[in-house]
């Protein structure tokens, strides 16, 4: 009975008992039938040059898809086991209206069977004009005027809670970096000059679950050596990774990406000098990535972002949450650590102020 679910009580930050059904239940007990939301893959419009921006057809919404890959069985059909871990996702992403998950919905789906792909059809707010931007490009092009702090701190928050809430049902995303962090209120301004001013950060969203699935849905990791998607993995996941995925290693990207917001910067400038050592070689290996990491949190993050942002950064990159060795099926214990640090790094302004 999952309303008397001990372990998913003691996380303390999953209130949505009909998201955690959805993962747990058997295929054939899931509370939503996918194969409403499937759609031709014509159904999708590209608009202009975007790749994966635009909107389906007979409709003005403006959407976005992202792509899932999937394996074939002998007769070229997709595997019963991809195809129940794409359904689980849809689902997820489809039915979730806690909004401490940051994540956008998801409203069709098509198979591209040819590219054996599914493509994820997002929506999004009707006042955006354009794609949004991701906050690697708020990163990017806007160092010389900064966000407030209360600001980073409040998306740093947004992001920590909805990868708490991600976990608590046992999912893992495998891809957060800040490429895959969108910011709805800010446009993609391609060809355009930079915006004036900082960044909004008040409608983040998580996105990039093309490699998501269930924690203990086993999947051998395939090779990746795109440098810049390495940074952002824990040293136990570059290139032929040598270990099944877990929540720690989420956590480490999560890392990542926190170091970035505390110094509002991004991390392929770390250390970047005009002819300097090129970025292949500033981040050659894992190690060399880890330790430049560290050495940033330690040395500068504190002055940009207090002294317990910067423990709860150093924590997740040092995956320094205490004794685990007990932990359950779940990984409450995990959970419940890094819920404890984020709530005494990132506590709202006006709960500090109550106390």
């Amino acid at each position: 009975n999952l309303e008397k679910d001990q372990d998913a009580k003691q996380v303390g930050l999953l209130e949505d008992v009909p998201l955690r059904k959805l993962i747990v239940a058997p295929p054939d007990t899931q509370t939503l039938n996918v194969g409403s939301l499937k759609t031709p893959p014509s159904a999708f419009c590209l608009s202009g040059d975007h790749q994966n921006y635009g909107s389906i057809q007979g409709e003005n919404a403006k959407v976005i898809v992202e792509y899932k890959s999937y394996e074939v069985n002998q007769i070229n059909v997709i595997h019963d086991i991809a195809s129940n871990r794409i359904n689980r996702l849809i689902a997820i992403l489809h039915e979730v209206e806690d909004a401490r998950f940051k994540v956008l919905r998801c409203i069709k789906y098509f198979d591209e069977t040819p590219q054996r792909r599914i493509g994820m059809i997002f929506e999004l707010p009707p006042d955006l004009n354009g794609p949004p931007s991701s906050l690697l490009t708020a990163l990017s092009i806007s160092t010389s005027s900064r966000p407030s702090l209360d600001a980073r701190l409040r998306l740093a928050r947004s992001l920590c809670e909805t990868l708490l809430l991600l976990h608590s049902v046992n999912w893992l995303h495998k891809s957060i970096r800040s490429e895959t962090i969108l910011l709805l209120s800010e446009a993609s301004t391609t060809g355009s000059p930079p915006p004036r001013g900082p960044p909004n950060l008040s409608h983040p969203r998580l996105s990039g679950f093309e490699y998501s699935r269930l924690d203990n849905d086993f999947t051998s990791g395939h090779p990746d050596y795109e440098i810049q998607r390495n940074i952002y993995r824990h040293p136990h996941r570059w290139d032929q990774p040598n270990e099944s995925f877990s929540k720690i290693h989420d956590i480490y990207s999560l890392g990542v990406v926190l170091l970035e917001i505390g110094l509002w910067e991004p991390i392929i400038n770390f250390d970047a000098k005009k002819g300097g050592e090129p970025l292949q070689e500033r981040f050659r290996d894992a190690g060399i990535t880890r330790d430049r990491l560290l050495r940033h949190a330690n040395k500068r993050l504190g002055f940009y972002a207090g002294e317990r942002y910067q423990e709860l950064v150093l924590k997740c990159l040092k995956g320094d949450f205490g004794d685990l060795s007990g932990d359950n099926k779940i990984g409450t214990e995990l959970q419940r650590q890094l819920g404890r640090e984020v709530e005494r790094a990132l506590r709202p302004q006006e709960t500090l102020d109550d106390g």
